[in-house]
């Protein structure tokens, strides 16, 4: 989260979302950590995870940061994000 892309490439999103307003847009940001956890049981556990924390909400959107994060969320999305459109941005 310390690098600047990512603080720029969040605060991008959150500006452009910011920019509507027809609608109020809450932006949930998670870093899985992938590229120094890159084992299978850290992919099991951050799924899990992120299961439990939005399982209750709706959501309308998921924007995977990095190939990496787009490969998890793909892998997942049955458990994790079902019907939930997928935008994939990189940087």
């Amino acid at each position: 989260k310390t690098h600047p892309a990512h603080q720029m490439t969040e605060q991008g999103i959150r500006e452009a979302c910011r920019a509507s307003r027809r609608f109020d847009i809450q932006v949930y940001t998670e870093y899985i950590d992938l590229s120094r956890f890159a084992s299978d049981s850290h992919a099991r556990a951050m799924a899990g995870y992120l299961h439990q924390k939005y399982a209750p909400m709706k959501m309308d959107v998921v924007i995977a940061v990095y190939p990496a994060a787009l490969d998890f969320v793909l892998a997942n999305r049955r458990t994790l994000f079902p019907g939930i459109p997928i935008v994939a941005a990189e940087i």
